[in-house]
């Protein structure tokens, strides 16, 4: 800890704890618990310690570090070293924050040189906002680089914008209270995976349905219980659930369960409060992937529960954020393609662009899985927003009604839209064909092709835990099952990272993949 080398150092200044207390403004009770680590200073209380002692706040958290030299063809054998390798920068943790810091200078010179300088890499994390308790050393001149990101620096009463690239020089004693730094735009939080964590996100998981049933059986906290061990095993950060009403409920029955659902996920989230948490915009995924939790966004499956454009707005006001117009049947607003057999020709009826139009009112995610061919049509006709297919694949890799044409994958990628992959068996591949990871990858590997990789996403569709809520006329429109191609649902999504590396993609691209396309899109189309 730091009191054994405040010791030191007030020893060999000849100073008494009585003076150091003086000087500090604490007493001398305080000083002595801190010197033999029986209190840990504050940030405050260790830079007024260090200017007492007239040293390096850094040198009281660090002291002398230990540099081992691994350039034994260079013929460093000292920890003495103008040479610092990159392996071998210093972590600093600081007390009281919760910042990364490297030191990036030597600890110790040849020919017992002093260091005149410290030079440190701080990463923070999204939004994080540092005081000049932080930043500013009092009687030193320091000078910023920014690396990744975008920061917003304020000093002696002036705002300054930083972008990736751009330097800044600190003047000593410039006025305390006036230096923050923060970042503050979202696009740059989230595209520098040097300033974030990785997102993972499933653009589509049938979750709610299973959730509401057991719920009514008098089961609690159902996603905790069953549901997250995957997503944490996964590594997985947000969801979106669709509501999805059974044949057997319909025609009469849509709004009420999808009431049920949309409370039930109210429910389960006020009994998980630190694991789970409803997310209706881009920044509420990266909130919740900052506190360690699950964000879950409501989506329509099929607008069933949608009797009118009035009551979108009252779905609206209860979380929903997505829909999605059809299942694989014909509604009230569109036809839904089938799995197999001929596809329907029917495209939107006039509710269903009416439906369009209100959702693109509302800044609402307009989803394209399911439907046919002449539905997408109408929905490109009609709106100049970006959209998404979240659990949809390449026709042209597995020619099913419910994968997407080339001409519809463009034009998704041209808005700026994003296509999720789907793990389903009988999306991936032709019938007598195998359906296993390659071909999932296949099906990657096209679409980034067509849309760029800026523009796909996971929509993984994981389906086999639930097709025992399912009726018998909805199990008879569904190809013979198991479905998923990971068995394991959320829980194998480290071994299919895994496989994409191994399929050279790059960890840039699978970050994109994975979450980061997700989040890009949600901000363009969830405007508050």
């Amino acid at each position: 800890m730091y009191g054994s080398r405040i010791r030191e150092m007030r020893k060999k200044r000849g100073l008494t704890l009585k003076e150091v207390a003086e000087a500090t403004g604490y007493t001398i009770g305080h000083i002595s618990q801190i010197e033999r680590d029986l209190k840990s200073p504050s940030l405050v209380a260790l830079r007024k310690i260090a200017v007492c002692l007239d040293c390096s706040e850094v040198w009281l958290i660090m002291g002398d570090s230990e540099l081992s030299a691994k350039s034994p063809e260079e013929g460093k054998k000292s920890k003495e070293s103008y040479l610092v390798r990159k392996e071998n920068r210093i972590p600093m943790k600081l007390p009281e924050i919760d910042v990364s810091y490297s030191i990036f200078t030597p600890s110790k010179l040849p020919n017992a040189q002093e260091a005149q300088m410290t030079g440190l890499i701080v990463r923070l994390k999204p939004n994080t906002w540092l005081t000049e308790q932080m930043i500013s050393h009092g009687n030193y001149d320091e000078s910023l680089l920014l690396l990744k990101g975008e920061l917003e620096l304020r000093i002696d009463n002036s705002t300054y914008v930083i972008h990736e690239g751009d330097s800044f020089y600190i003047p000593k004693n410039s006025k305390p209270e006036g230096i923050s730094f923060r970042y503050f735009k979202f696009e740059t939080i989230i595209r520098y995976e040097e300033v974030t964590m990785k997102y993972i996100i499933d653009g589509h998981f049938d979750l709610l349905s299973d959730v509401a049933v057991r719920r009514k059986n008098g089961e609690h906290k159902v996603i905790e219980r069953l549901y997250y061990p995957a997503f944490k095993k996964g590594n997985v950060t947000g969801v979106v659930a669709s509501l999805f009403v059974d044949s057997q409920y319909l025609p009469y029955g849509g709004i009420s369960i999808a009431m049920e659902q949309i409370a039930a996920l109210h429910c389960e989230i006020s009994e998980s409060p630190d694991l789970l948490m409803l997310c209706t915009s881009a920044d509420d995924f990266v909130k919740a992937a900052s506190e360690n939790k699950v964000g879950i966004l409501l989506s329509f499956e099929g607008a069933e529960p949608v009797s009118s454009c009035l009551m979108l707005h009252a779905f609206y006001a209860a979380g929903v954020r997505g829909l999605g117009l059809t299942w694989s049947r014909r509604n009230m607003a569109a036809d839904g393609c089938r799995f197999t057999g001929n596809a329907k020709k029917g495209g939107l009826t006039d509710f269903g662009k009416m439906l369009v139009k209100e959702a693109e009112s509302l800044n609402m995610i307009i989803d394209l899985s399911h439907l046919s061919d002449e539905g997408v049509d109408d929905v490109l006709s009609i709106t100049s927003c970006p959209l998404i297919a979240s659990h949809s694949n390449a026709r042209a890799v597995a020619h099913n009604n419910r994968n997407l044409k080339d001409e519809h994958l463009a034009e998704i990628s041209r808005r700026g839209g994003v296509v999720g992959l789907n793990a389903c068996s009988i999306i991936n591949a032709d019938a007598g064909s195998t359906a296993d990871r390659r071909q999932m990858l296949r099906h990657l590997d096209y679409m980034i092709e067509v849309m760029g990789e800026q523009h796909v996403g996971f929509g993984f569709d994981f389906c086999d835990l639930f097709l025992k809520n399912s009726s018998a006329q909805d199990l008879s429109l569904m190809p013979e099952y198991p479905f998923d191609i990971l068995s394991g649902g959320h829980a194998d999504i480290p071994d299919f990272l895994l496989d994409m590396k191994e399929h050279n993609y790059s960890d840039e691209r699978i970050s994109l993949l994975s979450g980061k396309n997700w989040l890009y899109a949600f901000e363009k189309i969830l405007k508050k």
